[in-house]
């Protein structure tokens, strides 16, 4: 029987989906609040995509799952073999956006207490970011980014299991590398005025992803990095995670 648990109080706080058997799917609570999004000029890797840099505002809190989607909840919920890896606690791969969707649907049907979603690119950064403003949530080096990434210096190639690696301040791992993750909008450029729970433009032809993956180079898993891709494309470094919001 599925359930909904809620856990701890506050910024602590932390929510769990029971998929079926002992398959769960975690999730970390992020507080309202502002955030400057973007990357300064003089931030090693800036590109001009990242600017301006803007005051974001969230006047709500919501959840964040605390790692991408895995091969095994995928399953779970979808019924159907993972196409890769084999290894059920690796992320689901192999992942498009209008998939993503689908998975989306279907949680929201299992749960119809709760509303679903691909986190939109401010909260994802918002997320990422976890209150700090360097290249990445714990620091600006390579050292830092190995401490909580699979990237091209470390990775030998290819994704590993969620949640191996130090996890932000807000609970969340893989926020940087090992896959890029879908967010919920279309790609175009950064408006110049301050924002309220921003939802990107009203349309386009690609989605955004963040994050950086296994094959990227540090500068491409900042967390201000943004990339785009048809939202029918699928592949190997491609996967997800959601957001929810009561």
């Amino acid at each position: 029987m599925k359930m909904i648990r809620n856990q701890g109080h506050g910024a602590g706080k932390s929510l769990t989906l029971s998929l079926g058997g002992e398959t769960v799917l975690d999730f970390s609570f992020i507080p309202a609040g502002s955030f400057r999004m973007g990357s300064p000029v003089a931030e090693e890797g800036h590109e001009d995509s990242e600017a301006p840099q803007r005051l974001v505002t969230f006047s709500r809190d919501f959840w964040l799952s605390s790692a991408p989607v895995t091969a095994e909840q995928w399953n779970a919920l979808m019924g159907l073999p993972p196409e890769a890896p084999p290894d059920g606690a690796q992320p689901r791969t192999h992942v498009s956006w209008e998939d993503a969707q689908r998975f989306v649907v279907r949680l929201s049907a299992v749960f119809p207490g709760q509303s679903f979603r691909l986190p939109t690119e401010a909260e994802w950064e918002y997320a990422c970011r976890a209150g700090t403003t360097g290249c990445y949530s714990n620091g600006e080096t390579e050292a830092d980014l190995a401490q909580i990434a699979w990237y091209a210096g470390n990775s030998g190639g290819t994704t590993h299991p969620v949640g191996m690696k130090e996890k932000n301040a807000w609970g969340l791992y893989d926020m940087h590398g090992n896959v890029f993750e879908w967010c919920l909008d279309w790609d175009g450029p950064y408006p110049c005025e301050e924002q309220r729970d921003p939802t990107g433009p009203p349309d386009g032809t690609k989605r955004i992803l963040r994050g950086g993956c296994f094959k990227c180079p540090p500068l491409y898993c900042r967390a201000a990095n943004r990339y785009s891709a048809p939202p029918d494309r699928r592949a190997p470094n491609f996967g997800f995670r959601l957001a929810a919001v009561p």
